[in-house]
């Protein structure tokens, strides 16, 4: 279970960091279409300004021929002359903001030189005006044509108004869709987020739980087996002992912890070794085909006080590694009248298997 939380906790942030990550850079893309959009709106808005402006300078400069000559308002030249120098400046301006369609600047293209012709017609006729030879600049300039001339202008710099302000509203819709993603995907975002690491958190607090929860089994389990009476030892597929409690400690007359390395069929050195080999080959074919071994064998004690004990041994597998768990009980002397110590083989490991 403390594998399958621990997998599933490296799992989910695994596959949430790419999540987190694409959330991000699509964030990203859309938060860029969002400028742009946006710049593209104030160019707009600043095209239309100069098209405006140039077509009222257009204006300006016909009103201002009007009132020149000896009989002109008050104003009337300063406003054809301001007319004059600002509105190349203007039509550079608008060639800038319009550089991206090529559309708008082919349209100005062909009007830059129709304003400059009419601006220098509305030139010499208010010359002329000032001269008092207004009937030789009449002769001078046709103006059927100049008239025709400032109409084409005037409807050009409308149209191309129109065009603008569609565009403009073009613009404004890509702004308010790329601001609608924006906002619908930082919401996706944050709640993926909170999403995760709410997740995480109950994963995580489960897992804490539930390791608290095993060791205290572990704590239970092992006071459990330190105070059984009979003896418990966990030792390897080749009988080395790797655990045992107090009563089986008492049971081969070691102190806690001097059974740790030693053989489990062989804890004295008075027992015969070639035995010992035995009964440990015997139990892992036990185990292998029958899932147990229970049996008896002589053996001594740490003194050399031989005695007979009988055993159950179960395996435990952990991490696709075998282990002995093994029950003992003592049951008394191997054979009577053996001095301690003896290292006669009728009496050392004597076992057998069932």
């Amino acid at each position: 279970m403390k594998k399958s939380i621990e997998t599933m906790i490296v799992v989910l942030f695994i596959c949430a960091l790419p999540a987190i990550f694409a959330t991000g850079v699509i964030q990203y893309q859309n938060v860029l279409r969002l400028v742009d959009a946006q710049h593209w709106v104030k160019l707009t808005n600043e095209a239309l300004l100069e098209l405006r402006t140039t077509l009222s300078l257009v204006n300006d400069a016909e009103r201002g021929v009007q009132a020149s000559g000896p009989a002109a308002s008050e104003g009337g030249p300063e406003v054809f002359d301001s007319a004059v120098s600002r509105t190349p400046e203007h039509l550079q301006r608008l060639r800038t903001l319009t550089s991206g369609d090529l559309r708008e600047q082919r349209k100005l293209d062909a009007l830059e030189p129709r304003i400059a012709s009419l601006l220098a017609s509305r030139r010499n006729v208010a010359s002329t005006r000032k001269g008092n030879t207004l009937a030789a600049a009449s002769q001078s300039i046709p103006r059927g044509t100049d008239k025709q001339l400032a109409t084409d202008i005037q409807e050009t710099l409308s149209a191309m108004e129109v065009d603008q302000q569609m565009m403009l509203r073009q613009k404004n819709a890509a702004a308010e869709a790329s601001a609608r993603r924006v906002i619908f995907i930082a919401t996706l975002g944050s709640g993926l987020a909170l999403g995760i690491v709410t997740l995480a958190a109950l994963l995580i607090h489960y897992f804490i739980k539930d390791r608290k929860r095993a060791e205290v089994a572990q704590a239970i389990s092992t006071r459990l087996v330190q105070s059984m009476a009979d003896g418990v030892c966990l030792s390897d597929e080749y009988g080395t002992i790797l655990y045992s409690n107090p009563a089986s400690d008492a049971m081969f007359g070691y102190k806690p912890g001097e059974l740790v390395g030693k053989q489990l069929t062989r804890p004295s050195n008075t027992s015969l070794p070639e035995e010992s080999d035995r009964i440990v080959h015997e139990i892992n074919d036990q185990l292998k085909w029958r899932g147990a071994w229970r049996g008896e064998f002589a053996t001594f004690k740490k003194d050399g006080t031989p005695f007979t004990c009988y055993a159950r041994l179960s395996p435990l597998e952990v991490s696709g590694k075998l282990y002995w768990i093994s029950v003992q009980e003592e049951r008394g002397l191997a054979a009577k009248g053996v001095a301690p110590g003896t290292n006669d083989p009728k009496i050392a490991l004597t076992g057998i298997g069932a």
